[in-house]
């Protein structure tokens, strides 16, 4: 929480706009300590530097794709009876509606916006997310390694998450690059060597007009510093967009229809 003020800071000065997926963790568990409450002020200063909130989930729970563990519950879930924890083991008491709603509700109130997007704990993503999403109104997630679709794309999401469900008006709009993989953390040491493999990324898709979403958490200093490394050394041309800036134009763009006819007076 402390950290990313400082990200945000560095991010202003370059007129850029990130999006900060804000973890509403309110509880005491295994996973971690409450570092929802007395955090207001970093996070309303978020929103004075232009920055762009989004919600990470509440428990940000490691077993959240798992179905016999959790539920898809029902809408009605509040801070007051949504008390989840993981304990060591397995997370107890969570559910999917209660996991996208409460913390969409907490920040929503708390900052007086609306929370368009989501991305759950560790990308683990339960098959009935979509569902809930689309019931509570967000618009856009980024819940998907593009590793595992294989695309950079925005993409309309499935409902049930399954290729046969029918369309949802909700877009998934892939991760591509990420300081969180599991093998060959990024450290102090040898953040200059991801940088180069996530440059490396950009160069590829920006050949193929593709965007590349980047996942940095502001959990320590070095982190600031390869996310320095790796501006600095972008190419020259490219435009920073928000999720939800950059949703909103690709909602725009696939409702463009054009024709075209055979002219044959034009040379």
């Amino acid at each position: 929480n402390i950290l990313m003020t400082a990200n945000a800071d560095y991010e202003d000065s370059l007129n850029i706009r990130a999006t900060y997926f804000i973890t509403t963790h309110y509880i005491h568990d295994f996973v971690a300590g409450d570092f929802w409450t007395g955090y207001t002020p970093q996070r309303q200063y978020l929103l004075s530097k232009n920055m762009e909130i989004a919600s990470h989930s509440v428990g940000h729970f490691p077993d959240m794709d798992i179905e016999s563990i959790v539920a898809i519950g029902a809408p009605g879930n509040t801070v007051t009876n949504y008390l989840p924890h993981y304990n060591g083991n397995f997370t107890q008491g969570a559910s999917v509606y209660g996991e996208v709603e409460v913390s969409k509700s907490l920040l929503d109130t708390e900052l007086g916006i609306s929370i368009k997007s989501y991305r759950p704990g560790y990308l683990y993503q339960h098959n009935q997310q979509i569902n809930a999403m689309k019931d509570l109104g967000y618009k856009y997630s980024s819940s998907m390694s593009g590793n595992d679709v294989l695309t950079a794309f925005p993409y309309l999401a499935h409902k049930d998450m399954i290729f046969e469900g029918p369309l949802t008006d909700l877009y998934e709009i892939p991760m591509t690059i990420s300081d969180a993989q599991v093998s060959d953390k990024v450290d102090s040491s040898n953040y200059p060597r991801h940088v180069a493999r996530w440059l490396y990324c950009v160069e590829k898709n920006l050949a193929n007009g593709a965007p590349t979403n980047v996942l940095i958490h502001p959990t320590r200093d070095f982190k600031i510093t390869a996310e320095r490394y790796f501006v600095s050394q972008l190419p020259n041309g490219l435009t920073f967009r928000t999720v939800e800036e950059f949703g909103d134009y690709w909602v725009m763009r696939n409702a463009v229809t054009y024709s075209s006819t055979i002219d044959s007076s034009n040379k």
